[in-house]
């Protein structure tokens, strides 16, 4: 992500903290959500 920002040196740290928060804006958006209705059927 960093390099294709024109970075030319990255950790791995730095990357992992991107990661982190991306995944925790998407976990929030998920948990937001409204719940699907129960399943009635078998299948």
């Amino acid at each position: 992500a960093r390099i294709a920002k024109g970075f030319q040196f990255t950790t791995v740290s730095s990357d992992a903290r991107l990661i982190a928060a991306g995944s925790q804006q998407v976990l929030s958006k998920m948990r937001a959500a409204p719940t699907p209705p129960p399943a009635t059927g078998t299948y």
